[in-house]
């Protein structure tokens, strides 16, 4: 018993002298990551590795790994792989790769790291395709390097001359397109003849039978205005115009062309429809027509019309109120009743005694033309957003009601009611 006894606190006395040692030799592991920065050559190769031997399948899987990383290369990696590129294309057929190739030197010279930018594009304007793809890539590349690099005025006209003749020689809808979004990023107010004629040349092509060629032309007409060229209040009936096209990209384009109008002509009279004796401001107008908008049927036109008349400005109190208020309204007027109409004769008890034919007619004659059932004007756009289906359009609405009422105590007064009903939404976000 003795002798098991100092066997087994020996054992223990060993086992507590190898885990003190154990403790004392740990020591603490820590892991260091290294970030290994791309060599020169290895940023080359996925560009240089190209010759006219390559399969197509090759090359634009190349040209789609090296756009990827295009924001990191160096200025001396992109004169090399544009210098690649410029050789392929001389020598390339097949129209894919041939768009892929335009895309990627697009996507290079709108890098700021490319120098001597104009001359570059001027070498390869004078290329003239077959393919409508191939031609539409140019003028995106073009586009692209226009909105990022001022070029000299000479290279702007050659730009315009090029994109103004492929609108008159080619039909198909995609180069009309392409073109009109080009010409309107040459537009500058130091150019002002080559201004009008971009002008003039949106304004017609937004009678396009294409419903894609209608959106470019109006949205070429935003960028105009937005580049500095103020756009003429006499367009205003083309617009008013266009928010009844069954295209939701031409609507939705003539809101934001309404949206800039009102902006910079807020006290321009304009007559009020079905009537010309009566005239409202332009941005009392355009307020109504974008309170209207938020009855469309697409939620894409009703998100955008609930986000912009919460950035209108100088709007009349009157209509301001009119969109919490479900007041029967035709072409922006108060319409009243039979009942209200006759009040007088009913007063005086003077009824129809029916010994007279018709005599009890309405003395108002209507057309059925300019009957609408729809309530129109901003009469109940804010009920009608904050009620609407679609999640995006109910928070446009909260938003925007709570930019108009933040400068505005009556109709913050009004508006508090339904902004806290607005607690009981369904969705947390609105």
């Amino acid at each position: 018993m003795k002798m098991a006894a100092k066997l087994k606190k020996r054992a223990l006395a060993e086992y507590q002298s190898q885990v003190m040692v154990e403790d004392k030799t740990e020591k603490t592991k820590r892991l260091k990551l290294v970030i290994k920065k791309d060599s020169p050559e290895k940023e080359k190769e996925s560009i240089l590795t190209l010759d006219s031997e390559s399969s197509g399948r090759d090359v634009i899987r190349n040209l789609v790994a090296f756009t990827s990383n295009i924001n990191s290369l160096s200025a001396e990696t992109l004169a090399a792989a544009l210098k690649k590129i410029i050789e392929l294309l001389t020598k390339e057929k097949d129209a894919c790769v041939r768009v892929k190739l335009v895309l990627a030197w697009g996507d290079i010279l709108a890098q700021d790291k490319v120098e001597d930018v104009s001359t570059k594009v001027d070498d390869m304007v004078e290329i003239t395709e077959e393919s409508t793809k191939v031609t539409g890539a140019w003028l995106v590349s073009l586009k692209k390097i226009a909105m990022k690099h001022s070029l000299n005025k000479n290279l702007k006209q050659k730009l315009y001359t090029v994109g103004s003749a492929l609108l008159h020689s080619t039909p198909h809808p995609l180069v009309h397109q392409k073109c009109l979004g080009l010409l309107a990023c040459l537009v500058s107010p130091e150019l002002a003849a080559m201004s009008s004629q971009v002008l003039e040349l949106c304004g017609s092509y937004s009678m396009s039978q294409d419903a894609r060629v209608r959106t470019a032309a109006f949205h070429g007409l935003l960028t105009i205005h937005k580049r500095g060229v103020k756009l003429d209040v006499s367009m205003y009936p083309v617009f008013c115009t266009a928010l009844t096209d069954d295209y939701e990209g031409v609507r939705c384009e003539a809101l934001k062309l309404l949206s800039a109008l009102a902006e910079t002509e807020p006290e321009f009279q304009v007559e009020v429809e079905g009537d010309v004796s009566e005239s409202n401001r332009l941005v009392d107008d355009v307020f109504s027509r974008t309170c209207q908008a938020i009855n469309d049927v697409r939620e894409q036109v009703r998100g955008l019309a609930a986000k912009l008349i919460g950035n209108m400005k100088s709007v009349s109190q009157v209509f301001l109120e009119q969109t919490l208020d479900k007041k029967l309204m035709s072409n922006m007027r108060l319409k009243k009743s039979a009942h209200e109409r006759m009040n007088n004769l009913i007063s005086s008890g003077d009824w129809s005694s029916g010994q007279k034919w018709a005599d009890d007619a309405p003395k108002q004659h209507l057309d059925a033309d300019q009957v609408n059932l729809v309530a129109l004007g901003s009469c109940g756009a804010f009920v009608h957003g904050l009620e609407d289906e679609c999640l995006s359009v109910r928070v446009a609405s909260v938003d925007s009601l709570t930019k108009l009422a933040i400068g505005n105590q009556d109709l913050a007064f009004i508006a508090l009611d339904f902004l806290v009903d607005m607690f009981n939404d369904e969705i947390e976000q609105v």
